[in-house]
């Protein structure tokens, strides 16, 4: 039984979707899958699976953990713990309890989570170490997929550390976001597991908007990973990922979500291949995905991928301080799209004032990068109605290039105008 989390440090990411759509796409090639409701706070995986609303979904596993702490033995068999999911037998449902209110909400508010994990007698490892065991030995199924609670909670340390093989982490492009799951994972990463190796981690970043283009996407991709994989302190919490895998923004599930599961030509579905291509064993694909859609929100995106790499500056100047002038062009030429014209210049002056500290540094990698985002520069003020020497950075700039004379070599293929 191999068993996947699905986690994500904040909400909105569509991680209950994705882990739906992902056991469905387990059942298609013949496997047994068992989905577990770990969300224990805001549960709602039946729902994404099709189990009716009303129906009977037992104690769960809220129940099963208040006869564990009232010292009940555990059941005989956990399979009748488990509910069917509607139009298969090889997928079954581990609910969170019966409902988000009554009963639920007062068996849910009489767990005490502190006497399970830091009482003077913590069962909490031996719990979920046997609901594990259980979970494999009675019903066997050849996968088992978590929906870990948001945030920073007990339940989502359990879901993360002690139940984990692998661990899917969502995360948006927020440099909060970012942030807290890194710390997360790091932490799952150093927890004690009882002799079993650390789970195999995975970064998704979700709903990514569709019109990043492959240049601006694969940069986000990095920044991200070299984030997230930064030295921990100690060395033994840091977190070893590839690039992320990503999920774009799709439209049409703003209106209905359970379009993702219902239809079958939709363009995220190529996105959601590739994760289940993971959870399958595969390698995170290095290019980019293609087909991309335009949105106006990728700005957003690109701006939020700005506030990481100055973060990175410190320790990696030399690195980052291209890849900071990189964004900064990509933003500019975004903004100037949605009709912001002072905030595109104040991104292309920044992009053009750093490109000139790099020109003076490596002129002959430089300087044909700098040509081009200086005359971009100059486009954008002329279209302000502003003199080009209205702009400091385009008139030292302008100045450099004159001391240089015409370049003489192709720009850097990993620089880009914009």
């Amino acid at each position: 039984m191999k068993v996947t989390t699905f986690y994500s440090f904040k909400g909105g990411l569509g991680r209950t979707l994705l882990l739906a759509w992902t056991a469905r796409a387990l059942v298609a090639k013949g496997k047994k899958v068992v989905a577990l409701d770990l969300d224990l706070e805001a549960p709602g995986l039946h729902y994404k699976l099709g189990v009716a609303s009303d129906a009977d979904l037992g104690a769960g596993v809220v129940g099963l953990i208040t006869s564990f702490q009232r010292g009940d033995p555990p059941p005989a068999d956990l399979r009748t713990w488990l509910r069917p999911v509607p139009g298969t037998d090889l997928l079954q449902l581990f609910p969170a309890g019966s409902s988000c209110f009554g009963d639920y909400c007062r068996s849910l508010a009489d767990v005490s989570w502190e006497d399970l994990f830091f009482g003077p007698n913590p069962q909490g490892v031996r719990f979920f170490t046997w609901l594990r065991e259980a979970i494999e030995r009675d019903v066997g199924p050849d996968h088992l997929l978590i929906d870990a609670r948001t945030g920073i909670t007990e339940m989502g340390g359990a879901a993360l550390g002690l139940l984990a093989d692998q661990v899917l982490a969502l995360v948006g492009t927020s440099p909060e976001g970012v942030d807290g799951t890194r710390d997360v994972l790091r932490s799952v990463v150093a927890m004690p597991r009882g002799g079993r190796a650390a789970p195999r981690i995975g970064v998704v970043l979700s709903r990514i908007p569709g019109s990043l283009d492959a240049d601006d996407l694969q940069r986000i991709r990095r920044t991200i990973r070299d984030h997230v994989s930064e030295e921990a302190t100690p060395l033994t919490a840091t977190v070893a990922v590839e690039l992320p895998l990503v999920v774009r923004s799709e439209p049409g599930l703003q209106v209905n979500e359970l379009a993702a599961l219902d239809s079958d030509d939709l363009r995220l579905h190529s996105d959601y291949r590739t994760v289940l291509d993971w959870v399958l064993g595969e390698a995170v694909p290095t290019s980019a995905p293609g087909d991309m859609l335009a949105t106006s929100a990728s700005h957003e995106s690109i701006r939020d991928v700005v506030a990481l790499q100055r973060r990175l500056l410190g320790k990696q100047a030399e690195r980052y301080l291209p890849e900071v002038a990189n964004s900064l062009s990509s933003l500019g030429a975004k903004l100037s799209e949605l009709g912001r014209r002072e905030d595109a210049l104040a991104a292309a002056e920044e992009a053009v004032a750093i490109t000139t500290e790099l020109t003076a540094q490596r002129p002959h990698l430089h300087a044909p990068t700098l040509q081009w985002r200086a005359q971009t520069l100059r486009t954008l003020l002329e279209q302000s109605g502003r003199a080009s020497d209205s702009s400091s950075p385009l008139t030292a700039a302008l100045a450099l290039l004159a001391e240089l004379g015409p370049p003489r070599t192709e720009p850097d293929p990993t620089s880009r105008g914009g």
